[in-house]
C-alpha cells in the first residue's frame, strides 16, 4: 500500500509543517508517513481522512499482491505427497539457514543437508 499524503498536501497547497501545526501531529512522524517509511495507525488514518475530507481509498493506493500458485490436488495420495515435498523443502531451507535442530537435520537425506565449513 502506498500513501498519497504528499499529493493530497500539494493539491491543498499546504506544507507539512503547516499541516502538522493545524492538526497536532508530530512533524517527524508525519514526514515518515509522507515518505512512506511508516504508516499511520487506524485512529490516525481516520483523523487524516476527516481533516483532508477524503475516503480511505483516496488516502492509500492499492497495489495488488500476487498469490503463489497452489496446485489443485484431487487424490489423498497427491495431497500427502505435496505436503511431504513442501515439508522437505522447508527443512532444506531451514538447514541452509542453520535454524534447524539436530533431530530435524538427522531426518534429512545427505543430498539436502547444507555443507559444513570447517574453520
Amino acid at each position: 500500500m502506498k500513501c498519497k499524503l504528499r499529493a493530497l498536501l500539494q493539491e491543498m497547497g499546504i506544507s507539512v509543517y503547516a499541516f502538522c501545526k493545524k492538526t497536532g501531529f508530530n512533524e517527524s512522524t508525519f514526514r515518515h508517513w509522507v515518505a512512506g517509511r511508516t504508516f499511520p495507525n487506524p485512529y490516525n488514518i481516520d483523523v487524516l481522512c476527516t481533516v483532508l475530507k477524503v475516503s480511505i481509498s483516496d488516502l492509500f493506493e492499492h497495489e495488488p499482491v500476487e498469490i503463489p500458485y497452489m496446485p489443485v490436488l484431487k487424490h489423498e495420495r497427491d495431497k500427502a505427497e505435496y505436503v511431504r515435498e513442501t515439508r522437505m523443502e522447508n527443512l532444506r531451507l531451514k538447514a541452509r539457514l542453520r535454524h534447524v535442530n539436530k533431530k530435524e537435520l538427522a531426518k534429512l537425506p545427505e543430498s539436502m543437508k547444507a555443507p559444513r565449513y570447517d574453520r
